[in-house]
């Protein structure tokens, strides 16, 4: 539950906050700008694709069978192309702008300029490669298992949703880890030991990540109560008794 609650522990730490705001209106911006333009782009690429190869077919029944298989598909294969640009542009570009929001409410909650790290394009730019890879890897294993007769959608799908908010929640707490310097390994071995928090916050987020205006804010408030949880999640680590054998050290 502390994972879907998120989000809205960014809310109310916001309205005590109001400065963060001048941090939470850029990544929101920048998030709704690429999300609208991957729209218009997906609508009219797919509208050109469709207007072109139409003509090449007749007006009987089976080429008119042709036509709408064929643009189903320029749907789809546009589709997926947009995802990709999408998300690489989401996290490199709304990435960097959400890390750098990250960092200022750990300001804002004490942690101080020598334990915070530098925000690297680089590390957001293979991460964002990575997310893509994965997000796409179980799309596509989910589309052949439609193939399976009876059992393929039902398993598949369930599949599908909760990789996904796994994926989702992992980037957004990943801004936190960042600020802290935490190495992809560290971080890999954190969110093992959190998986439940980390489906449940990308879960309040993934209904609305692709909605314009309304999914870049919900990511900037996901990303501030993302702070707020991680530094629960670190707390309650502390407070586990050690493995017999191991020393504080």
């Amino acid at each position: 539950m502390s994972g879907l609650k998120a989000p809205f522990r960014g809310i109310g730490y916001l309205r005590k906050n109001k400065k963060l705001w001048l941090w939470v209106l850029p990544p929101a911006l920048v998030n709704t700008l690429i999300t609208v333009l991957s729209l218009i782009a997906a609508v009219a690429l797919s509208w050109w694709l469709i207007a072109t190869v139409w003509p090449m077919y007749g007006s009987s029944f089976m080429q008119w069978v042709y036509k709408i298989s064929v643009s189903i598909g320029i749907v789809l294969g546009v589709i997926g192309l947009t995802v990709i640009v999408w998300l690489v542009l989401i996290n490199v570009c709304a990435g960097y702008l959400l890390s750098i929001l990250a960092t200022r409410v750990e300001k804002k909650l004490g942690l101080s300029d020598d334990e915070i790290h530098e925000i690297s394009l680089v590390r957001e730019g293979i991460e964002a490669a990575l997310e893509t890879a994965v997000v796409l890897s179980i799309h596509l294993a989910a589309f052949l298992a439609q193939f399976i007769p009876f059992l393929g959608t039902v398993v598949s799908v369930p599949i599908v949703l909760v990789t996904d908010a796994f994926v989702f929640g992992w980037e957004i707490l990943a801004y936190p880890m960042g600020v802290r310097g935490m190495t992809l390994k560290q971080r890999g071995a954190f969110i093992k030991r959190h998986r439940p928090e980390v489906v449940g916050l990308g879960s309040a987020v993934l209904p609305f990540v692709i909605v314009p205006v309304i999914g870049g804010f919900m990511m900037s408030f996901a990303t501030v109560g993302a702070v707020l949880l991680y530094r629960d999640l670190i707390e309650a680590d502390a407070s586990l008794p050690l493995p017999p054998g191991r020393g504080p050290g």
